[in-house]
């Protein structure tokens, strides 16, 4: 098992629903199931500068989400504690009425940007994965 920090850093995007991991039997996996997997919702982040909306609040018109909170760049938090050593995949869902793409680290090392397309609100029932 292996704790590390999973950091998203944005510009000002609604982020919501849930990050979830899905294991592969990679080659120094430890026997992954590779049907498994575990989900991390955004708002559950560990540290960060974001605000949270509970569904019926700002953005949040159908899922709980994290967005700006004044400061940028925003960032959220999330200690994960990955429960094999595997290969992993990182999905999330997003909603941007403006491209904000996201940049994501792992234990420090830039991995991606993502989450730059459109979908045309900023409202959580219009999230794309």
């Amino acid at each position: 098992m292996k704790l590390a920090p999973l950091v998203c850093r944005f510009g000002w995007v609604a982020l919501w629903g849930m990050l979830t991991a899905a294991v592969g039997a990679g080659a120094e996996s430890q026997s992954a199931d590779p049907q498994a997997e575990f989900t991390i919702r955004a708002d559950w982040f560990d540290r960060g500068n974001v605000r949270v909306s509970a569904p019926g609040e700002n953005y949040a018109d159908k899922y709980p989400c994290i967005w700006n909170a004044g400061n940028v760049p925003n960032q959220s938090e999330y200690d994960v504690d990955f429960p094999v050593t595997a290969e992993y995949s990182f999905v999330a869902l997003y909603t941007a009425a403006d491209s904000r793409p996201v940049d994501i680290y792992l234990d420090g090392e830039k991995v991606h940007q993502g989450f730059a397309g459109v979908t045309g609100s900023w409202q959580t029932s219009q999230a794309n994965g």
